[in-house]
C-alpha cells in the first residue's frame, strides 16, 4: 500500500519540473554556471522529468526472523522559491528555454522556480533585435526580484536608427554635390568624411580614372610645352642666314619636326653672297632681311674696280645777287666689297676764289639698297629694317605686275660710244640697267640728270639746268668738260 506522503512528494516534484523546465546543470569553476553553460543543460533535459523513486515499488526484502522491521525513511522535500520579474519595456519571457509570458513596462511578474541557476531571457516587443539575458540564482528562503533593463538600449537603438538615416542622408547629399562638381576635390571630400560608405568603390574610381586623365593631361601639356619650345626654337632660326644658329637647333632637337627644314636652310646659308666687311655696325636683322630677300640674291656678282674721272663747270645764276662760276673735279671709285656689294668713293673738289676742301663722300650700297654714308668722315646715316622692307615690297611689287619690261637686255653702246658688251635692267627706276662688261650700275657709273630725272653717261659739251631753292633761288647750269673711266683690279 503506497503511503500518502510518498504520493504528496512525487506530485510536487512533477510540478517543479513543468514550472521550472530545469534539468539540473553543472557550474562553472567559480561555481556560478553561465547563460551558455545553462542554455546546453536545457537542451539536455528530459522531456518528462523522473519522480524521485518510490520506496512501495521495490519488493521487499525479507527482513530476518528474529528481528523486527524497520520503517522507511521519508524522502526530502524541496520548496519552491517565488521569484518576481519587472520589466521596463514590453518584452516575451522565457525562463530556461521555456516561453512565459509577455511582460508590459513596470507589470510585475510572479514566478515559482525551484532553487538553483535560473535563465531568465525577455526579448522586446518593439525591437526584436534587443534581449536581456542574466543568470539568476535562486537560493532557499529567500525571495528575488529581477528587474528587467530595456528601456534604456531601445531608445539608444532607436537613436541610433535614427542617427543612421540622418547620416545616409548627409552621405546622399554629399554624395550628389561630389556628382554635381565632377572633380576630383569633391569625390576626396566624400572618401575623408566617409571612409566606408556605400560609394567608396565609385568614388576610388572616379579618383582613379581623375588621376588618369590629370596624368594623361600633365604628359599632353608637357608634350605641348616641348612642341611651343621647339616652335619657338625653331622661329627664332627659321630664317637666319647664320649657320651656327641654324645648327644650335639640330643639336638641341636631333630628332625634331624641322630637321628637313633646317637641312634647307643650311643649304641656303652655303650659298649666301660674302658679307662686305664695313667700317659700321648692321643689326643682324637687317643683314637677315636683306639675305633672304630675292632681290640681294639676285644681285650680280661684283669681281673688280672701276674709277670713273669728271670735270665739269658749274654756273650759278642767283635770283638777287651776281653770278659765279666755278669748275668742278670728281673721281668716283668702285671699289667691290663681298659678293654683291661695292663702296662708292667719291671725292670733289671745287677751285672757287676761296679754294674750299675737297668733298669726300663714301656709299656703302649692295644694289640699289645703301647700307651707310660716311660724309668728310662722319657717319651719316645705316640703313634700317624699314629700308630693307621697303625695297622688298617695292621689287615684290614689280615682280608680280612689272611696269616696264624686266629684264630686258641691249646693247651697252646706246648709253656711250665708248661702251661695249651687253646692258640689262633688271628694274624699273632710271639707273638700274647693269653694264656686263665693267660690271658696274648705270647709277654707280652715271650722273644723274636733273632737268630730265634721269642717269646719263654725259659726253663732252653734254649740259643741263637745275632750280634751286631757298632764298636766293636761282639756276645752276653744269656743263661737262670731261668723263672718262678705267677699269682695275
Amino acid at each position: 500500500m503506497r503511503q500518502p506522503w510518498l504520493a504528496g512528494g512525487t506530485a510536487l516534484v512533477a510540478l517543479a519540473w513543468v514550472v521550472s523546465g530545469l534539468s539540473p546543470a553543472h557550474a562553472q569553476a567559480t561555481g556560478v554556471p553561465d547563460e551558455k553553460t545553462l542554455e546546453d543543460a536545457l537542451r539536455k533535459k528530459p522531456v518528462t522529468p523522473k519522480a524521485p523513486p518510490n520506496p512501495a515499488s521495490k519488493q521487499k526484502v525479507a527482513a530476518p526472523a528474529k528481528d523486527s522491521p524497520k520503517p522507511p525513511k521519508p524522502a526530502p522535500e524541496r520548496t519552491l522559491i517565488p521569484m518576481v520579474v519587472v520589466s521596463d519595456a514590453a518584452c516575451a519571457l522565457e525562463l530556461n528555454g521555456d516561453s512565459i509570458a509577455a511582460l508590459e513596462p513596470g507589470a510585475a511578474r510572479k514566478l515559482n522556480v525551484w532553487p538553483g541557476d535560473q535563465l531568465v531571457k525577455c526579448t522586446s516587443a518593439e525591437e526584436p533585435g534587443e534581449v536581456f539575458s542574466a543568470v539568476q540564482n535562486i537560493k532557499a528562503g529567500e525571495q528575488t526580484v529581477l528587474q528587467i533593463g530595456l528601456a534604456s538600449r531601445i531608445q539608444a537603438v532607436r537613436q541610433k536608427r535614427e542617427t543612421d538615416a540622418q547620416n545616409l542622408i548627409a552621405e546622399d547629399e554629399l554624395w550628389a554635390q561630389a556628382g554635381q562638381s565632377g572633380t576630383a576635390a569633391g569625390h576626396q571630400a566624400y572618401l575623408d568624411k566617409y571612409p566606408n560608405g556605400r560609394f567608396v568603390e565609385p568614388a576610388k574610381e572616379f579618383l582613379a580614372e581623375s588621376m588618369r586623365r590629370a596624368e594623361e593631361e600633365a604628359r599632353r601639356a608637357k608634350e605641348d610645352a616641348r612642341r611651343a619650345e621647339e616652335d619657338a626654337d625653331w622661329k627664332r632660326v627659321a630664317n637666319s642666314t647664320q649657320l651656327a644658329a641654324v645648327q644650335s637647333y639640330v643639336d638641341k632637337y636631333p630628332a625634331g619636326r624641322y630637321l628637313d627644314a633646317a637641312g634647307q636652310r643650311k643649304d641656303f646659308i652655303a650659298h649666301l653672297p660674302v658679307r662686305p666687311i664695313l667700317p659700321f655696325p648692321i643689326a643682324e636683322d637687317v643683314w637677315e632681311a636683306s639675305e633672304n630677300a630675292a632681290v640681294y640674291r639676285d644681285l650680280p656678282r661684283r669681281s673688280h674696280k672701276v674709277t670713273v674721272q669728271i670735270s665739269a663747270k658749274i654756273r650759278s645764276e642767283p635770283n638777287k645777287g651776281s653770278s659765279t662760276t666755278w669748275s668742278q673735279v670728281t673721281t668716283r671709285e668702285i671699289v667691290p666689297l663681298g659678293d654683291k656689294c661695292v663702296l662708292l668713293h667719291t671725292v670733289t673738289r671745287k677751285s672757287k676764289a676761296n679754294d674750299a676742301p675737297s668733298d669726300v663722300l663714301d656709299d656703302y650700297q649692295c644694289g640699289p639698297l645703301k647700307l651707310g654714308t660716311i660724309a668728310n668722315g662722319a657717319l651719316v646715316r645705316t640703313v634700317s629694317l624699314s629700308d630693307v622692307d621697303a625695297l622688298i615690297q617695292s621689287d615684290k611689287a614689280l615682280r608680280e605686275t612689272p611696269p616696264c619690261e624686266i629684264p630686258n637686255s641691249g646693247p651697252a653702246n646706246t648709253f656711250h660710244v665708248a661702251l661695249t658688251g651687253t646692258v640689262t635692267r633688271y628694274g624699273c627706276a632710271t639707273g638700274d640697267y647693269y653694264f656686263e662688261d665693267l660690271n658696274v650700275w648705270l647709277y654707280e657709273l652715271g650722273e644723274i640728270d636733273s632737268e630730265k630725272q634721269q642717269y646719263i653717261i654725259p659726253r663732252p659739251g653734254y649740259h643741263f639746268k637745275s632750280v634751286t631753292d631757298g632764298d636766293s633761288g636761282g639756276k645752276v647750269t653744269t656743263t661737262y668738260e670731261r668723263f672718262s673711266w678705267t677699269v682695275g683690279n
